[in-house]
């Protein structure tokens, strides 16, 4: 039986840009000491207010440090925003890489893997991946070019899966790019609404939403 939920109450929390208050950072991949710090203060205004609602002084606030120390650290409020987004979009693709080759050859267990891990990243990260998909297009050209390089290999690899699905004749799909888009944004939107008190688990999102998927393509087990 399908769960009941107010759709009043998912209305409200769509009123906020996010919902989690952690600046979570993948383990391993954030600088040590104030270094850190000054990059879980950035994530929180940047994924709060976004990048040009946040100042270096809010920042700085919120790290308990001057100003004038921050800029010791980072040299500018950019390249605090390209080295969390740097963090991220490769922590993402990681994920999915290893999804797609730890996942077998054939490609609805591929999507399957692929698309859970999309899910569960912006679950695990949200206020990174809110920041990493609302504010990429915040930086210059030449900062962006490489995370934008990145992002693309991400795409090229849910497309690769579906590509193959349709020449053994497990998918049916009508456009690639556009089922991609479909399939990604579907995932990117949890990182603005889910909270651990969602009336499904993080596992039980991910899996239904990699059934949806499936789906849109139009795959059966």
């Amino acid at each position: 039986m399908m769960n009941s939920i107010n759709p009043i109450t998912l209305q409200r929390k769509s009123l906020h840009r996010l919902q989690s208050s952690t600046p979570n950072l993948p383990a391993g991949s954030a600088p040590a000491g104030t270094r850190s710090e000054i990059l879980k203060g950035a994530l929180k205004q940047f994924a709060r207010k976004g990048y040009f609602g946040s100042t270096v002084r809010d920042i700085a606030t919120t790290v308990g440090i001057t100003a004038g120390s921050l800029y010791v650290h980072y040299p500018s409020k950019e390249m605090m925003l390209v080295e969390l987004i740097q963090i991220g979009q490769k922590e993402h693709y990681n994920w999915l890489r290893n999804a797609v080759l730890g996942s077998g050859t054939r490609p609805r267990d591929q999507l399957v893997a692929l698309v859970s891990e999309h899910v569960r990243f912006h679950m695990e990260f949200s206020m990174l991946a809110v920041v990493l998909n609302a504010e990429l297009h915040s930086l210059s050209e030449k900062l962006a070019e490489p995370i934008l390089n990145l992002r693309a290999d991400s795409t090229r690899l849910c497309a690769d899966v579906i590509e193959r699905g349709i020449q053994l004749g497990e998918f049916e799909v009508y456009d690639v790019l556009l089922t991609v888009t479909a399939i990604s944004s579907m995932g990117v939107r949890v990182a603005n609404w889910y909270t651990p008190d969602f009336h499904m688990t993080a596992e039980k999102v991910a899996s239904e939403m990699a059934e949806l998927a499936c789906r849109m393509v139009k795959s059966s087990v």
